[in-house]
């Protein structure tokens, strides 16, 4: 009977362990999520960054405008020969 109670003491404690270890990891596992997270943030508030973007939708932005205008210049015209 003593045997047994040492038995499950010890299992015990290693349990007790390994849920020590697993949640040491989760936890690094999660610092270093939010240190990512962090970096990428910064490089998304960098200012040439931002500026770029910027730039690269008010190119869309007139690609956009100058299609409709094309397309509006297209409409007055009629298709077909000389008449």
């Amino acid at each position: 009977m003593n045997g047994e109670e040492v038995s499950t003491t010890r299992r015990n404690t290693k349990r007790m362990e390994t849920v020590a270890e697993v949640m040491m990891l989760i936890k690094k596992n999660e610092e270093k999520f939010d240190d990512e997270k962090k970096k990428e943030k910064e490089k998304n508030e960098d200012p040439k960054r931002m500026r770029i973007m910027r730039w690269k939708e008010e190119k869309k932005k007139r690609k956009r405008q100058s299609m409709s205008i094309k397309r509006k210049k297209m409409r007055g015209k009629k298709k077909g020969g000389d008449t």
